[in-house]
């Protein structure tokens, strides 16, 4: 339990660092999601320590995607169209939320993207820091519509950025390969929330 609580206060640091690094007056606050329980060693068997089975009867990717999904926090979440294709996009519409991300996260469902907001156009600047997969990139102007592509960026790309030639107010990040496979290019329409 020592180690799992120091592991806890290795990652608070370590986002209280990161947000120092990228902005001096950010702050992170990390609320507990519920009570910590202590209890005596020898009243806890194996079973209570051990969490519940990922997938209890099956163990397809898309019910294991299902399952991971509902265990990561995937902040504001609305219903966003890019082109035909209708997906669930998580929001990152402050400075802390463009900053991380889909950053430290294992994967990102196939039916959601990373929708990201911005307060002005620009050529907005994304990189691929602690990424641990490849995306496609779409640069979005305000009217709703594709600008530019960037596909299949691989994490080893970091930390080199990506920007737009065309001024854009949003970006959308999705898996690799989620462009070609719904025929999104430049000039296709974004029905943004």
């Amino acid at each position: 339990m020592f180690t799992a609580l120091a592991g806890v206060c290795i990652i608070i640091i370590g986002f209280w660092l990161w947000g120092t690094e990228s902005s001096p007056s950010a702050t992170v606050t990390i609320a507990p999601t519920a009570p910590l329980l202590v209890t005596d060693k020898a009243e806890t068997s194996a079973a209570d320590t051990l969490p519940p089975p990922l997938v209890e009867s099956s163990t397809s990717a898309d019910t294991v995607a299902g399952h991971m999904s509902e265990a990561l926090d995937w902040g504001k979440v609305v219903p966003l169209t890019i082109g035909q294709v209708a997906v669930q996009a998580s929001v990152a519409d402050t400075f802390v939320t463009r900053m991380v991300g889909l950053s430290n996260t294992p994967y990102l469902p196939s039916d959601m993207v990373k929708l990201f907001v911005f307060d002005s156009d620009g050529p907005q600047p994304i990189w691929m820091k602690d990424m641990q997969y490849p995306i496609d990139i779409m640069w979005v102007d305000r009217a709703g519509v594709i600008v530019h592509l960037e596909l299949s960026v691989d994490p080893s790309t970091y930390p080199q950025r990506f920007t737009s030639p065309v001024p854009a107010r949003y970006v959308l990040e999705a898996n690799a390969g989620f462009a070609t496979a719904h025929q999104i290019t430049i000039g296709t329409s974004v029905d943004l929330p």
